[in-house]
């Protein structure tokens, strides 16, 4: 949620932090509506996680690690902004790895397979 809302007020950080190409279109309105849906997507992640279902877990990590590097990275080898979607080609699917093995060791009620339901 952090880094949405980083790209969406500040899109120059593509140019700043990974180096990429200046904006000559209107890219900087398009990194911002990617940051807008970073920023949402993490927001209801951060709502999932707080309502203590697993399945909210389970069904982004399949996403994350096969949906976006698919997109992505393809995206980044045809030159669009290859060293920010690198980034996040990478990096998101590291945190739903992150999420799952975090998940799996909680001790909160109703996080193991053999907790009963009530």
């Amino acid at each position: 949620m952090g880094a949405g809302t980083l790209v969406l007020i500040w899109p120059g950080m593509v140019q700043t932090i990974f180096r990429d190409a200046a904006f000559v279109g209107n890219e900087a309105a398009l990194i911002r509506v990617m940051g807008m849906t970073v920023m949402v997507i993490g927001w209801l992640y951060l709502f999932g996680g707080l309502s203590g279902g697993r399945r909210i877990v389970a069904a982004s990590v399949l996403d994350r690690m096969v949906l976006v590097p698919l997109v992505l990275v393809p995206l980044a080898i045809a030159g669009v902004f290859p060293h920010f979607l690198l980034a996040f080609a990478v990096l998101d699917p590291t945190l739903g790895i992150g999420a799952w093995l975090l998940l799996s060791r909680s001790d909160r009620p109703g996080f193991h397979s053999t907790a009963r339901t009530p």
